[in-house]
């Protein structure tokens, strides 16, 4: 009975971490110009709880890539934005050269 129970809490962990993967796995991702200042922006998607590790950042505006979940928070920030690049879930990847 003990090993049968630790079977199923491994496949029910199992199934949690798949689950939890396909989601974050199927969400879209976006380059979006944020317009303004560098400390505007940063005030603003501080207040927004959305955290950027990589972006391109230019005088006047900052680039980042951002989750779907991540642009959902900073349209409510009242931020100037531009989508540059959208990719959903079923677009073919790009190749820049």
């Amino acid at each position: 009975m003990k090993i049968t129970a630790k079977i199923i809490m491994i496949l029910f962990a199992l199934t949690y971490m798949l689950s939890a993967n396909e989601v974050s796995a199927n969400e879209k991702y976006m380059l979006v110009r944020l317009t303004g200042s560098q400390q505007a922006i940063a005030s603003a998607m501080n207040l927004a709880d959305v955290h950027i590790d990589h972006a391109i950042k230019k005088e006047n505006y900052l680039e980042a890539w951002l989750s779907q979940t991540e642009f959902d928070a900073l349209k409510k920030t009242g931020i100037q934005y531009q989508i540059m690049i959208w990719i959903g879930i079923h677009t073919i990847p790009i190749s820049l050269k």
